[in-house]
């Protein structure tokens, strides 16, 4: 105890807290080595600010309290304003009166004279146990993890054996529309009939069957299990949401693919899963920051300023356009090609209208639960508008035979009335999904109407590339 008192140990480890924490709450989208940057980064600007405040307060243990008030207020912001608002605190006072509390605590520690020993060692024994908790969850995690998700590889498809394809082997593109509600229930919940751009497809020569449900609710588990050609087979068992998301970083569809001679192309989503695929050829990235910089930041008090920048939603919006951006160059790439791209829209934020102008977003990162109806419709009707331009830009300059996937991973989220009429309902309404595919040879006769994801591409390999998958019960369960 006596070492904490003299040592002063806080600035550094709650300028590294705030990235490890992140980390350690949300396994389900983010990696933790993607925590190793930022958390680098804060560690570094940390010593430069002591060092800075030390020059001017001549004392290292008041320049040290500085440096942690400054972490600890740049890095809190947004759940305060959260709380704040909650509470119908007048939003535009809240960033000019945080920055007020920020430098009287500064005018503070210019009057005391030396922070006494008990409460640097208070401050020590804090930080210290903040980090280790955060740090003993991830590396458990890990040390639980991993293990299973080998031993998924061992069940899951027998071993590949490189061969070549056909000569005549298809381009093949999945598209993931994040929660892109079927047909049905459009016009039920939304009151949207968008029959004709059913039907503009089918005139495109897709095959759009009538009644396709997701195999499972949330984004992780679903593309897990499309990705990988299976059902979970116990996936309550999961200790945490790092294996879906390990399971789709290394899935065995793009083994496979790339065991035939595919090209494999990732389309960075912004989503930790499918962005910067460690199997990928190519990556088509629109921005430099990785979803956990894009929520690390906007924790931070950048988040108060973001109505007069935009930087955060702009990103997003960017991120979301990706595959639309860059389809001229993706279709010049020769093949046999394989191309993810995983589009999170219409899903929340809502950050476009129907005909693709920017929008704000106050809520941003906020959706967990029920999304607001009005807003969700512009966005499925501004994506259907982007898929229509990427087919007349696509199909028409196939190089060579084409499969394309369309396909949601979940419904909208909506909240039931009570009862269990009204839950039903619910579930309808997430599991309940857009589906559509298009052969090149129009060779539809292995599909039908209620097809899940989970067999998607069992059909598709055995269909063009001579493989021989048991079709799998097509189940929706709920989590």
């Amino acid at each position: 105890m006596r070492y904490l008192k003299s040592v002063v140990l806080h600035p550094l480890l709650f300028a590294i807290f705030p990235p490890i924490s992140l980390a350690a709450a949300n396994t389900e989208w983010t990696f933790p080595d993607e925590a190793i940057v930022p958390t680098l980064l804060c560690f570094l600007i940390a010593i430069l600010l002591w060092f800075a405040a030390n020059l001017f307060l001549k004392n290292p243990a008041k320049s040290g309290l500085s440096v942690s008030l400054f972490y600890l207020f740049f890095f809190s912001f947004t759940a305060l304003e959260s709380t704040l608002v909650e509470l119908h605190f007048m939003p535009g006072l809240i960033l000019p009166a945080y920055l007020l509390l920020w430098f009287v605590s500064q005018i503070f520690i210019l009057k005391i004279k030396d922070p006494d020993g008990e409460l640097n060692s208070a401050l020590n024994l804090v930080s210290i146990f903040l980090v280790a908790c955060n740090l003993s969850f991830l590396s458990g995690s890990l040390w639980r993890d991993l293990p299973v998700i080998e031993g998924l590889w061992k069940e899951n498809l027998p071993p590949l054996a490189a061969k070549a394809a056909p000569a005549d082997a298809p381009d093949i593109f999945y598209v993931i529309l994040d929660g892109m509600a079927s047909p049905k229930t459009l016009k039920a919940k939304f009151n949207y009939d968008n029959q004709q751009y059913i039907d503009d497809l089918k005139k495109k020569g897709f095959y759009v069957p009538t009644d396709s449900h997701s195999n499972y609710p949330i984004t992780a588990l679903s593309l897990a299990s499309s990705l990988n050609l299976r059902h979970h087979r116990d996936y309550l068992s999961y200790r945490s949401d790092l294996i879906p998301a390990e399971m789709i970083h290394k899935n065995r569809l793009a083994q496979l693919l790339k065991s035939r001679g595919y090209k494999f192309i990732d389309i960075c989503s912004g989503f930790s899963p499918t962005d910067n695929m460690p199997q990928a050829d190519l990556l088509f990235r629109s921005s430099n920051l990785s979803s956990f910089d894009v929520v690390l930041l906007y924790r931070s008090i950048l988040q108060g300023f973001e109505p007069y920048t935009g930087f955060m939603q702009n990103n997003s919006r960017k991120t979301r356009l990706n595959f639309f951006e860059h389809i001229k160059q993706i279709k010049q790439i020769e093949g046999p090609k394989f191309v993810l791209a995983h589009v999170v829209l219409p899903h929340p934020p809502f950050l476009f209208d129907r005909n693709g102008s920017f929008k704000s977003d106050k809520y941003f990162f906020l959706y967990n639960i029920d999304w607001p109806k009005a807003p969700y419709l512009e966005q499925v009707i501004f994506v259907e508008n982007k898929v229509k331009a990427m087919l007349e830009e696509l199909l028409p300059a196939a190089k060579r035979p084409l499969v394309m996937v369309i396909q949601a991973d979940h419904g909208p989220l909506l909240l039931p009335e009570k009862g269990r009429e009204a839950k039903a309902d619910m579930f309808e309404t997430r599991m309940s999904i857009f589906n559509a595919y298009y052969f090149s040879d129009a060779q539809y006769g292995r599909l039908y109407n209620t097809v899940t994801p989970v067999n998607s591409f069992r059909i598709i390999l055995n269909q063009y590339l001579g493989e021989k998958f048991q079709m799998l019960p097509d189940l929706s369960i709920w989590r």
